[in-house]
């Protein structure tokens, strides 16, 4: 276990940040909500979240720079998102940015056809409080899981967190994540 490296992510890691969000999502499920709620197929959820994570805008989850990855022999293994809510230059909640992100990425039709789930969206809101460090997206691939990799990547955060005053972490996990819960 010792032939690993904990870094911040690149842009050379997008594939496996795509990877992550997607897993993650998905909750040990087959469903992809960003599938159901754009009327998209994965492979086309896969190339706007590459393209949101390229733009790399500080303050929300699809940002290259929120997320820590554990690269073990030249292989990223396992990745976490997080970042201080409403810390960037502007002082913009994660959901304005998230939101204006995925206006910009993705196609107006599918927009269009997620607005009709108005309903199932709002639903989907996540309030976060301005100040508070956010952990979401949390991936191990598979065949290194159980190995403490999470608890290596969350220690990395908790430092990140306190290096900015912050006191307080809040990790989003999904009812369904029955291995995580």
């Amino acid at each position: 276990m010792n032939n690993f490296l904990v870094r911040e992510a690149t842009i050379n890691d997008v594939d496996f940040l795509v990877e992550t969000i997607i897993q993650a999502e998905r909750s040990g499920t087959d469903k992809l909500s960003y599938s159901t709620l754009f009327d998209l197929q994965e492979s086309e959820v896969r190339d706007y979240l590459a393209k949101m994570l390229k733009e790399d805008i500080d303050g929300c989850e699809f940002s290259i720079s929120s997320f820590l990855v554990i690269d073990f022999q030249g292989k990223l293994i396992a990745a976490i998102g997080g970042w201080l809510e409403a810390f960037n230059e502007d002082n913009m909640p994660s959901s304005l940015l998230k939101s204006n992100l995925i206006s910009y990425c993705f196609p107006k039709q599918n927009m269009i056809f997620a607005n009709s789930k108005s309903e199932l969206l709002r639903n989907l809101h996540i309030n976060r409080e301005k100040g508070i460090y956010q952990i979401e997206f949390v991936y191990v691939d598979k065949d290194f899981r159980g190995k403490n990799y999470v608890s290596i990547l969350l220690e990395e955060h908790i430092k990140r967190c306190k290096t900015l005053n912050c006191k307080i972490i809040e990790v989003q996990l999904s009812a369904n994540n029955i291995p995580a819960l």
